[in-house]
């Protein structure tokens, strides 16, 4: 955790870091009553999200194996956290007080199926 601290206060100084919780993400999403080690869980949180980005489609989790190295519930937290890191500032939510103590999250409309602009 050390490193990871470091590296993220030397990359701030050129650069915008966002903090990412996955699970904050599900959550929000309303998918995190099974967990992500479960073939189910997995199963629900990758498609909550595919409604949100369009990917993958169909949501299968062998569409997670080229992220990266591990689990394929590793593999979706990769995912999640690359898609809320991608997101403009309209497009995300902060739970917290940014800059410092923040982790951001998709913010997601009031109906469900598309981002509004604050």
């Amino acid at each position: 955790m050390l490193v990871g601290f470091a590296l993220f206060a030397r990359l701030r100084n050129d650069w915008e870091c966002l903090e990412v919780f996955p699970q904050a993400t599900v959550a929000l999403l309303g998918v995190n009553g099974i967990h992500k080690s479960k073939s189910d869980g997995l199963q629900a949180q990758l498609s909550a999200a595919a409604r949100w980005t369009g990917w993958p489609d169909p949501p299968v989790t062998r569409a997670l194996q080229p992220i990266g190295y591990g689990s394929r519930h590793d593999q979706l937290d990769a995912y999640l956290a690359a898609w809320v890191a991608s997101l403009g500032p309209t497009e995300r939510e902060a739970l917290g007080t940014p800059p410092n103590d923040v982790i951001w999250v998709p913010w997601l409309s009031v109906a469900g199926s598309t981002y509004m602009s604050k």
